[in-house]
């Protein structure tokens, strides 16, 4: 007796419905491990970039046990001389000594491949000093928060509540923050500019590939709040700064 085909219709259409269903909850899955792994990054890269500005925790702990480890190795060779003539204390001391050595080395490496991340806590200092500013610095966690690059420009919008500086007083006082810095516009409550080249380039290759880091960002942009904006807002009060990446 053969089936019956409205049954078997039904059948398939109820197995496409299933693994339609799989195969979105695969896709939801992906998605939301690339979210969580580019949350992870930025994160990463703003930490990074806050490290100079306001300390590194990790990185000054190594440095630390890399000094004690180095002085800790001195004071062995100064021991070792005194007890020259106990061939047996000097034998015993031997192992400590290679022991040092590799885990000097190992410290050594450790802070030059460490990137110089800012706690949690310096994180949300930086945003409580954001929020001191006189004036919006728009968009300055998410080009910290950027993909780090060989170099980038920081291009700065300016807006005045009336009217602002003139072209020339502006690019007078960037002068003063970098030579290389370019204004781009200036009309009347409006203003933009970029600046010179910040170097993401750390000096690390992994795998044939440069390792490129934020580093630079954070402490610029503090320099450029101090030495131009915060000039330029006593003089002509600012209503708004936005920051993005230029290339």
């Amino acid at each position: 007796m053969s089936q019956d085909p409205y049954r078997r219709q039904g059948e398939e259409s109820q197995e496409l419905a299933r693994l339609a269903q799989q195969g979105q909850a695969r896709l939801q899955a992906a998605h939301s491990g690339e979210d969580r792994r580019a949350r992870a990054a930025a994160e990463r890269n703003l930490r990074t970039a806050l490290g100079p500005v306001r300390g590194a925790p990790l990185k000054r702990a190594i440095l630390v046990l890399l000094v004690l480890c180095v002085i800790a190795q001195i004071a062995g060779l100064v021991l070792g001389e005194l007890v020259a003539l106990d061939d047996l204390l000097g034998f015993s001391l031997r192992p400590f000594r290679f022991a040092g050595l590799f885990a000097s080395a190992w410290l050594f490496a450790g802070y030059l491949f460490v990137p110089p991340m800012a706690s949690r806590a310096s994180v949300e200092a930086e945003r409580a000093w954001v929020a001191s500013l006189p004036f919006p610095l728009d968009w300055y966690f998410e080009l910290l928060a950027s993909e780090p690059d060989a170099a980038v420009r920081v291009r700065v919008e300016l807006w005045w509540s009336t009217s602002g500086v003139d072209a020339r007083t502006l690019a007078g006082i960037l002068a003063l923050f970098d030579t290389d810095s370019t204004v781009l516009e200036v009309h009347g409550a409006h203003a933009s500019f970029t600046t010179g080249r910040i170097s993401g380039m750390t000096g690390i290759r992994i795998n044939r590939s440069n390792v490129y880091r934020n580093h630079r960002l954070g402490k610029a942009v503090h320099r450029l709040v101090e030495v131009v904006l915060l000039p330029i807002h006593r003089n002509a009060p600012l209503a708004r700064v936005k920051l993005s990446r230029s290339f």
